[in-house]
């Protein structure tokens, strides 16, 4: 079972976002604390996103079990389910998983070509071509990150591309655009 969710900040009343802060763990509220005020906000209102999406599947569960390890991997306490939280300026999203999931979005942009070489694979850097193409090899590349647990890995470690075509077969995984910005799902089933 796969659950996930996208919203815009700009869909949050400052009284969810105050109503989410209180749900909060004191361990999630001095994390949110410790942000800057942008950072805040869109750190809460995935949260808020997050509260939602486990009000209206799981009802035995609720946000104050949110809590994160030691690596700031988000988990629920005492849960089996796993979650990935995302955010990208307007944007945030959270995935609710029973296996490891990872979710990522971020706004089509310019992209140097220091940064793709930094991030693709060479026939990655092959495959893309737009900016468009960029952004779904570095969601997609997120997204498995946050499913994975990964910290010592590069992005460009993790390849998406095999003879010049995406390559997806290995894990579940949900790639779209919405509004200008791209995003992708990695469960691994």
């Amino acid at each position: 079972m796969l659950y996930y969710k996208f919203s815009k900040l700009s869909d949050f009343t400052d009284a969810e976002i105050e109503s989410t802060f209180k749900l909060l763990s004191s361990e999630q509220k001095g994390y949110i604390n410790s942000l800057t005020p942008s950072k805040q906000k869109q750190s809460l209102c995935a949260r808020a996103l997050l509260n939602l999406l486990i009000c209206e599947h799981f009802k035995n569960i609720n946000l104050s079990s949110l809590m994160c390890s030691n690596k700031s991997k988000p988990y629920l306490e005492n849960s089996d389910l796993y979650i990935s939280l995302t955010h990208s300026e307007d944007y945030v999203g959270c995935a609710v998983s029973d296996y490891p999931v990872g979710i990522d979005i971020e706004r089509i942009r310019e992209v140097r070509s220091e940064v793709i070489k930094r991030v693709c694979s060479e026939e990655e850097v092959g495959f893309i071509k737009d900016n468009s193409d960029f952004f779904i090899l570095w969601t997609l590349k997120e997204a498995l990150f946050k499913a994975k647990d990964l910290k010592t890995v590069k992005l460009k470690e993790l390849t998406f591309v095999k003879n010049g075509k995406l390559f997806l077969n290995e894990y579940s995984v949900i790639t779209d655009e919405i509004d200008g910005y791209k995003w992708s799902v990695v469960n691994l089933i």
